[in-house]
């Protein structure tokens, strides 16, 4: 996996003269969900990303978390944050001028921490996976420089190996700023 985003960043950056080389920063909701529990944290985003041609190209992802998710288990309260690296391939449809449709199906790591702020116990757990991740999004360009996106990716993260729990991931990312060199 690193290997993917370290060439992609190699790639991208042999051609950062061209209009199709982006990056961008934005807000995130990662939710994990499994059928006993929910938890969602509000990530910053990272994203740079290169257009091979009009419709392939790659992406590289990554989110720092900025707010946890308190959930209650039945005898302490747990804060939890999710995070997440990722590399995509991504292809792109325009339905009109300004507007650019995408799926991305890519390969990632996705981190789950979780801590207790009651002091009378010790839980803390982190739970690390390597999955594939797929995704829809939508794109405006406000010009050929300045881009807003929203996109949506969902990954299967197996089972919890403590608890047999099988959970799922999602995120919905909003990218205000992406610029085009």
């Amino acid at each position: 996996m690193r290997i993917f985003i370290f060439l992609s960043l190699v790639i991208m950056s042999g051609a950062s003269f061209a209009q199709d080389s982006y990056f961008g920063i934005g807000l995130g909701n990662t939710t994990v969900r499994s059928h006993t529990a929910s938890s969602t944290s509000r990530n910053a985003v990272g994203l740079i990303g290169h257009n091979f041609n009009y419709n392939l190209g790659i992406e590289a992802e990554f989110s720092t978390n900025i707010n946890k998710d308190r959930i209650h288990d039945s005898t302490y309260f747990i804060d939890y944050a999710h995070t997440h690296l990722a590399g995509y391939l991504k292809f792109s449809i325009y339905p009109a001028d300004n507007t650019t449709l995408f799926l991305r199906a890519g390969y990632g790591d996705f981190t789950t921490t979780g801590d207790s702020s009651d002091t009378s116990s010790a839980v803390f757990d982190t739970i690390s996976t390597r999955t594939a991740i797929y995704g829809v999004g939508i794109q405006y360009n406000f010009s050929p420089n300045f881009k807003f996106r929203v996109d949506y990716s969902e990954m299967d993260l197996g089972t919890c190996g403590y608890c047999n729990v099988k959970s799922t991931g999602e995120i919905v990312t909003v990218t205000p700023v992406i610029y085009s060199f």
